[in-house]
């Protein structure tokens, strides 16, 4: 029971990052490949300040949004410089910096070791320090998000959005800068995605480097292409949907060694047969190639 609780946990963290991804990729048209950076640095800064810091969560978690929209800064300033390829490219060379750094920087991150004992989530008096509490917290986290997602996309700011995405010649010729706007989401969901990397953190209870590698920031891409891009429901559903699938695979007596490898297999197999006779996704609004 704890673990399937721990799991649920998990997608509903991945949610998070699916649906705030979609806010850049689906509204906007920006494709990321460095969104595990984001959530790695969001990570860390509140294993930090946990742990070595004596910062108390009232710091630790807006820090580690502060963290997120560091690295989203440098994003949106690459989105708005660069298009199409050479953008894709910079994000996964941004993706690999911040990784050569967490597992090299050893006297600070701890290196490959990574960071242990990291105290559970408090907000003023409750304490989730159990596997119910930590699911609680991690579904709320997910429809929170989930409200502003669906807040934004519905909103005249939301509009805009879908029009820098569609043509940035209109939406400059209506009046509305797109290297602006391309920031301002790129702000909002890396400090999203930095949120949940300090809830990660904190529910984990340990970190190190290999949960944020280029492969996870594919499985992320991944999520919101599978759930479809430019909805809101979409990418959280395709986040419990691939968080869920390698974890069935325990339950048919599948090797333990093996299951990494068949979840990698299985996860190329979905995105082929979804971009080979579904582009838009299971409930998506628009195409990858739509959106670049």
């Amino acid at each position: 029971m704890d673990y399937a609780l721990y799991i649920v946990a998990i997608a509903s963290i991945c949610a998070v990052i699916a649906i705030a991804t979609d806010l850049t990729t689906g509204l906007t048209g920006m494709v990321s490949l460095a969104q595990a950076s984001i959530f790695g640095v969001g990570a860390y800064a509140t294993a930090l300040c946990l742990t070595s810091g004596g910062v108390l969560y009232s710091l630790a978690l807006p820090f580690a949004a502060f963290s997120g929209m560091v690295v989203s800064f440098v994003i949106g300033m690459l989105a708005v410089k660069a298009r199409g390829d050479r953008a894709v490219v910079g994000t996964i060379a941004i993706q690999m910096m911040v990784l050569s750094i967490i597992t090299n920087w050893e006297s600070f991150t701890g290196g490959p070791f990574g960071i242990r004992g990291i105290d559970p989530l408090r907000i003023w008096r409750l304490r989730f320090d159990t596997p119910f509490k930590f699911a609680v917290a991690s579904v709320l986290a997910a429809l929170g998000t989930l409200w502003l997602a669906q807040r934004v996309a519905r909103s005249p700011f939301g509009r805009v959005l879908r029009a820098v995405r569609d043509d940035e010649k209109f939406a400059l010729s209506i009046g509305k800068d797109p290297a602006h706007v391309k920031l301002i989401v790129a702000l909002t969901s890396g400090g999203v995605i930095g949120l949940a990397g300090g809830l990660f953190a904190t529910t984990a209870g340990f970190i190190d480097p290999t949960s944020f590698t280029l492969s996870e920031s594919i499985l992320v891409l991944s999520m919101v292409i599978f759930g479809g891009l430019g909805s809101t429901w979409g990418p959280a559903i395709g986040a419990c949907v691939l968080i869920a699938v390698p974890e069935v695979l325990r339950f048919v007596g599948m090797p333990a060694p093996m299951i990494g490898n068949i979840r990698q297999i299985l996860y190329g197999l979905v995105l082929i047969v979804i971009l080979m006779f579904r582009p838009r996704g299971l409930w998506g609004k628009y195409s990858l190639e739509q959106g670049r």
